[in-house]
């Protein structure tokens, strides 16, 4: 018998009624460039591969993706042309994040708390003070009621790492201690053998204990939290792997190399040295 069926089917493409040449543009430059920023200690790529993906059918996130991107664009010279564009997708973003608040639909937390990272991001690099520390607190809010930490999973972890970052940045920038409890952020000490990113995380927590003893009151005894913060940052050191810490190259002059490649872009900063600085300077 013959069947009737034809040979291929042709299954046509999901259509977006949000999307055209400018917002394919800023969604590409975003996966490619800014994601790989917000995903720099996230191993799993989330907001370059779920968080792009996502926005295809989320409006309040292809918005605040829109707006970030061309806001960064902004920066760049000569990007003036992005300017009013960057703050037509803010100013639609900001309309949209208040019905998802007022809505407080739980099928769509992450997109809302994602959404809200985004525009914190958005507003550090536009020098909004007053909006980024409502869209932080908001984004903390949502984090505590959902009870994320660095041991959840998936979109929350990947907001979870951008928000301690955002969190640390602004602490370092006012110069006090960070407003999220860090025993809520669930950071186990890493065993020998550890993932990258359990080593990664751990170092996030270690900035974090770092930040809130050099910012404690004054009257303040921290000698022997500085101590325990040192003997922390050598013991977590000697979990890292030789690539993890970067490997030496070129030269070498007064015993250091001329430079060092880190295979592992979270690393390519050597943090140890650094903290430890912060520790001592703030003796």
């Amino acid at each position: 018998m013959k069947s009737t069926r034809p040979l291929s089917s042709h299954v046509p493409p999901l259509i977006s009624a949000g999307l055209n040449d400018e917002t394919v543009f800023l969604l590409e430059t975003f996966r490619t460039g800014l994601a790989t920023w917000m995903d720099i200690f996230d191993f799993q790529k989330t907001y370059e591969r779920e968080v792009t993906k996502r926005a295809l059918r989320s409006d309040i996130l292809r918005l605040c993706i829109c707006a970030f991107t061309a806001k960064n664009l902004s920066l760049l010279t000569p990007g003036e042309v992005w300017d009013s564009i960057a703050s037509r997708y803010y100013g639609e973003a900001l309309n949209h994040m208040i019905a998802a608040v007022t809505c407080e639909d739980p099928d769509s937390a992450s997109d809302t708390l994602t959404a809200a990272l985004l525009l914190s991001s958005y507003e550090v690099i536009g020098v909004s003070s007053i909006s980024h520390q409502s869209h932080m607190k908001g984004a903390m809010n949502l984090i505590m009621t959902k009870g994320i930490s660095s041991t959840s999973v998936g979109l929350d972890r990947a907001n979870f790492i951008v928000f301690i970052r955002h969190e640390i940045w602004i602490a370092l920038n006012n110069e006090m201690p960070l407003q999220f409890d860090l025993q809520r952020w669930n950071t186990v000490k890493p065993s020998m053998g550890a993932s990258e990113y359990d080593i990664a995380q751990y170092l996030m927590f270690l900035i974090g204990a770092v930040v809130n003893t050099i910012y404690q009151l004054e009257n303040d005894d921290t000698t022997s939290d500085r101590k325990k913060l040192n003997n922390q940052l050598d013991e977590w050191y000697n979990l890292t792997t030789p690539e993890f810490r970067g490997v030496g190259y070129g030269e070498v002059y007064d015993h250091e190399p001329r430079g060092i490649f880190f295979p592992i872009p979270a690393t390519g900063i050597d943090f140890r040295s650094d903290l430890l600085s912060l520790l001592t300077l703030r003796c």
